[in-house]
């Protein structure tokens, strides 16, 4: 029983604990927000009234009429205002004053307004911030007593020049000390956002950095101007300019990288902007201050700098006596020596010519080039031809004296076994020219674009680069040619299609040797148009074709295997098999077949076949190309017909 009057007791006494009276507000009005009315005795009972009250975080109390109004906002809806006869109050509150150190006169916050109006003095106009939800900065005009609430520091646009107006930020930060990035006798022309007094260059970068989208600025301490700026080192980059200061919010001084400064080599073109330097440090330095610069050109006679969107400028880099220049981030070019063709030209499809003093220093240059896919290098002259296509113009040929590469290259041998000794790849030439050996000739196609296959005569060395497996109609027989293609296809085992003593007659797009039914196979895949074939083991004869099952369907022929590239050995519903019955006219074709099922396999093989009727008495197969013939079954002993595709019919 104690224990629960003691309880009480501390319940009261926290219930009636004095309000933190330092947070009351005399004469002032937090009006709107509110959320209920109460008539209080006096100014502890609102406060007690707020506190029991949900979402009740301020209210205002008029002791001459008991009236207490509680409010869901701090500072009520559009903040303090100065009204006689009224108290109001945070329920969470501070009275620390503001860092004064960053007070801004003759300065206007302009914009970004939460709520205006009257205030005696400044602090009273920063205790009206601090009791608004949201302020963070305020401006003042004493000479009429105006109070402007603002949500955003600096206001809207950032601070500017306004006599007889007083700012303040809620909280002074101080601007970091970046002394490296501070361009001494630098202007960083143009790109202006904004034009403020500023009493030192350090209170300059803090209105830069608190101001929206001031990425850079540029400061005058004989006149305090500060310009802030929207763009790194201004709107034509920086330039020499006395009695200036500039800087980068965002700035290194990392110096590039001095291994690929190119003596006696222009950049031309891709220009962001010209001017003079005092030297080519300054000028490089000025590259890093401005936006999208990744390399430059520098002339020291007179001392002109040229900065540049583009590595290597517009073209790539070409000789030039009296200049210099320099990419900021240096790439070495990757050590590739499998890439490199001894004694090769790759001839035309030119992009550029430059000197390069090795060969390393022109695959650097290629690989920056926009373009670029392959070169070539002449090491007695120093000359790099850079090149828009794998292999030049028209492939590689061989030429003493010449290196050449693709950017982009592969040594990895074609498979030998799909070999053809004594065949013709005919046509479909991309390419031809002299080569040392069949390996050379292979290292050829893999080094030009599109290259898929070769043919080689030893006898002179001719060696012919083409863009289609098996050339243009497939392989011919020819003696003294050798034929590989680059990607050695497998021709896949589907003993299922295979037609054993089956002919597929006619439709025959090429003939020619091969050793087995497989090569035969691969053949046809590999040949345009090919869908099916023919092959006679005893003299190695592969016939391969445009149409499924030849020309007029599959007949019985010994000695002979037939197949089609896509087909399938499902074997047909024989629920619809119709005896003594005749599917009449609509013919395909005709021919004997040893059983029903052959028959049934031939339509399978055949384009378009649908239907067949069968005659056991002679063995002969009609393959049709309509369901049920041409006019519908029709009764006839010793017949029997069937439809690949058997549907259920209506009684």
């Amino acid at each position: 029983m104690l224990r629960i009057i003691l309880f009480g007791l501390l319940f009261v006494q926290l219930r009636c604990a004095p309000a933190p009276f330092d947070c009351k507000r005399e004469d002032v009005d937090f009006m709107g927000a509110d959320i209920g009315y109460r008539t209080a005795i006096s100014i502890q009972e609102c406060i007690d009234y707020c506190k029991d009250t949900e979402g009740c975080v301020s209210f205002t109390y008029r002791d001459s009429t008991k009236s207490c109004w509680m409010k869901n906002k701090r500072g009520g809806q559009r903040g303090p205002t100065v009204q006689g006869g009224l108290v109001s109050m945070n329920m969470d509150c501070t009275d620390t004053k503001s860092d004064q150190s960053c007070l801004q006169e003759n300065t206007d916050f302009w914009g970004a307004d939460l709520a205006s109006g009257r205030a005696i003095n400044l602090d009273q106009c920063e205790t009206f911030c601090r009791d608004t939800r949201d302020c963070v900065s305020i401006t003042y005009r004493s000479s009429d007593s105006q109070c402007w609430l603002k949500y955003n520091r600096f206001g809207a646009a950032g601070p500017s020049n306004k006599n007889g107006l007083t700012s303040l930020n809620m909280e002074c930060k101080v601007a970091p000390q970046n002394e490296t990035c501070k361009r001494i006798d630098v202007d960083f022309w143009g790109a202006d956002i904004g034009h403020v007094i500023a009493e030192s260059l350090d209170k300059c970068e803090e209105l830069c950095r608190e101001t929206e989208g001031c990425v850079s600025l540029t400061y005058r301490a004989s006149s305090n101007s500060c310009w802030r700026k929207n763009k790194r080192g201004g709107q034509r980059g920086p330039t020499v300019q006395g009695g200036l200061v500039s800087m980068n919010m965002d700035c290194t001084d990392t110096k590039s990288d001095q291994s690929c400064l190119q003596e006696n080599t222009d950049f031309w073109g891709a220009d962001l902007a010209s001017g003079r330097a005092i030297n080519l440090d300054q000028c490089e330095t000025f590259c890093r201050d401005t936006r999208d610069c990744v390399s430059i050109t520098y002339r020291s006679s007179d001392s002109q700098c040229w900065l540049k969107y583009n590595r290597f400028g517009a073209a790539g880099p070409s000789h030039k006596i009296g200049l210099t220049s320099l990419n900021m981030e240096c790439k070495v070019a990757p050590q590739n020596d499998t890439c490199k063709r001894i004694d090769v030209d790759f001839w035309g499809a030119d992009i550029g010519h430059v000197t390069a003093e090795s060969l390393d220093k022109c695959e650097e240059l290629c690989r920056e080039t926009e373009g670029c896919v392959s070169l070539t290098y002449r090491a007695s002259s120093n000359s790099c031809w850079r090149k828009n296509k794998k292999g030049g113009q028209r492939g590689p040929t061989v030429q003493g004296g010449l290196v050449s590469m693709n950017m982009d290259c592969t040594d990895t041998k074609s498979d030998q076994s799909c070999l053809q000794e004594n065949t013709d790849f005919w046509g479909a030439d991309l390419a031809s020219g002299r080569a040392i050996n069949l390996d050379q000739c292979e290292t050829f196609c893999r080094d030009t674009r599109d290259c898929v296959s070769i043919t080689y005569r030893s006898s002179d060395s001719q060696c012919w680069l083409k863009y289609n497996r098996f050339g243009a109609a497939g392989p011919s027989h020819r003696n003294g040619l050798t034929s590989l293609n680059m990607e050695c296809k497998v021709a896949p085992q589907n003993d299922t299609c295979k037609r054993i003593d089956v002919d597929f007659w006619g439709a025959d797009i090429g003939h020619v040797t091969a050793e087995s039914l497989d090569k035969c196979e691969e053949l046809c895949r590999g040949t345009e148009g090919c869908v099916s074939l023919t092959y006679r083991a005893s003299s190695n004869s592969c016939w391969r074709k445009n149409k499924r099952g030849g020309q007029r369907g599959p007949t019985v022929q010994g000695g002979l295997v037939s197949m089609n590239m896509d087909c399938t050995d499902t074997k047909s519903d024989q629920s619809c098999l119709q005896e003594n019955t005749d599917f009449w006219g609509a013919d395909l074709a005709s021919g004997r077949a040893i059983n029903l099922d052959q028959c049934e396999t031939f339509c399978r093989d055949t384009r378009d076949c649908v239907s067949i009727t069968y005659r056991s008495s002679d063995s002969q197969c009609w393959l049709k190309y309509n369901r049920f013939g041409a006019a519908g079954p029709s009764h006839t002993n010793g017949l029997t017909s069937l439809n690949m595709e058997c549907f259920d019919v209506k009684a």
